[in-house]
């Protein structure tokens, strides 16, 4: 079952202030960050969780860049210019 809208948005109010509350400390700040399971974790306290989109976390998990990406893309991205140059020649002289 989902949460309203409102009860959604004040649990994301609590998580930000507890975030802002966490780098306010006047101590040393350590953090784990657990991408997979989407928490934050101050040493010594509890997860605080965190929504990304899936693409973007699919990203980071995978270490791509935009420029990764597009190299993954390279045997289609040259079957594509070798398609077009042969059905449009007058565009390559």
């Amino acid at each position: 079952m989902r949460s309203s809208p409102s009860n959604s948005r004040s649990s994301d109010e609590r998580i930000v202030q507890d975030l802002f509350d966490l780098v306010a400390r006047p101590s040393g700040l350590q953090l784990a960050i657990d991408l997979e399971a989407q928490t934050i974790r101050p040493a010594g306290g509890d997860a605080i969780p965190f929504e990304i989109e899936a693409e973007r976390k699919r990203r980071l998990l995978n270490g791509l860049d935009d420029v990764a990406l597009t190299l993954s893309q390279a045997d289609r991205i040259r079957e594509y210019e070798r398609v077009r140059r042969a059905r449009e020649p007058w565009l390559f002289s």
